[in-house]
């Protein structure tokens, strides 16, 4: 058993760079918080498909438009990513203001939504 305990790192080492090679990213065997919007993998904003402000700017939460206002209706408020998907909490505006999730998953080289709720 100790024998085979020196191939684990090498394993390790072996499994991102042969995903690397393949042209996709390697997913991570590990879960991370993220506070900020500007600390997402790049890339996984866009794939909600809608514009959503970072955690203490100004954004639009309510229904009223003002004349030349172009601030984003959602604003982030946490995420939390594992292995190759990544769960975004965060607010939407207006009449009526909820609290949403948006999972992602990593597909090939960039990040597809999978549910909204």
């Amino acid at each position: 058993m100790r024998g085979f305990l020196w191939l684990m790192p090498l394993a390790a080492a072996l499994v991102p760079a042969s995903a690397a090679a393949k042209g996709g990213h390697a997913c991570l065997p590990f879960s991370r918080n993220y506070a900020r919007l500007a600390d997402l993998p790049a890339g996984a904003a866009a794939a909600l498909g809608f514009p959503i402000a970072e955690r203490g700017t100004p954004w639009n939460a309510t229904d009223v438009i003002e004349a030349g206002s172009r601030l984003p209706f959602a604003r982030f408020i946490s995420a939390q990513g594992g292995g190759c998907s990544l769960t975004i909490r965060y607010e939407h505006g207006g009449i009526a203001h909820t609290y949403l999730t948006a999972t992602l998953v990593r597909r090939g080289q960039g990040w597809a939504l999978v549910r909204r709720r």
